[in-house]
């Protein structure tokens, strides 16, 4: 199911733009939502907002960051932050961190199908592998969460679930980790494998860093 998106009119010097963010109704949004979110704050010069508080009652840039969070949130998610303490006086600093808990907070019975996800994934289940990827760092962030989750773990898991699609880059990978190269050096190639604009990348041959 695609994401959903919301208009939110953002005012600016008297004046009322209207913008759109994707509602965010769990975790799989998180990446998309966030990403959306600062783009708007940096376009309109109120990013500053996200890491100092300000009241939305005496502040409008500060009413306004809140809203474009706020908005977007499902019913459940909105629930979520009302429980966790979030009301329309909350100000945008606090309102982010408390959006930010309580979608990407998961108990320990999430935390065994996050995990169970990272170990069953595979490309043929993904359209592409730009979106197995942002799966997989949604997925990561979350397990992050709720205990530290070895990012080597991590990657050895990415790496399991393109070997049927690309043997030759699991493999090279594979013994480049346990050589000396480092996890953030295999997330970058395949970063920059998945924005490889080539029809396909089955099957062949790749260069290590």
């Amino acid at each position: 199911m695609s994401t959903r998106s919301v208009p939110v009119v953002v005012f600016k010097n008297d004046t009322g733009i209207t913008v759109t963010m994707p509602e965010l109704r769990e975790l799989k949004d998180w990446n998309e939502w966030k990403t959306r979110l600062n783009l708007h704050l940096r376009t309109f010069g109120i990013k500053k907002y996200l890491t100092q508080e300000a009241s939305v009652e005496t502040d409008d840039d500060a009413a306004t960051v809140q809203r474009l969070m706020v908005t977007p949130l499902s019913p459940q998610v909105l629930a979520k932050i009302t429980a966790a303490g979030w009301t329309e006086d909350t100000g945008p600093k606090a309102t982010y961190e408390i959006i930010e808990k309580a979608v990407l907070n998961i108990n320990t019975m999430s935390f065994h199908s996050m995990y169970m996800k990272l170990i069953r994934m595979s490309l043929k289940n993904y359209t592409t592998f730009t979106a197995m990827l942002q799966d997989a760092d949604a997925t990561y962030r979350a397990l992050n969460t709720a205990e530290a989750y070895s990012k080597r773990y991590y990657v050895a898991h990415l790496l399991r679930a393109i070997e049927k699609e690309m043997p030759d880059s699991f493999m090279l990978w594979t013994n480049n980790l346990a050589t000396g190269s480092t996890a953030d050096d295999c997330l970058r190639f395949l970063q920059t494998l998945a924005n490889d604009k080539s029809p396909s990348v089955s099957n062949r041959a790749v260069m290590g860093p």
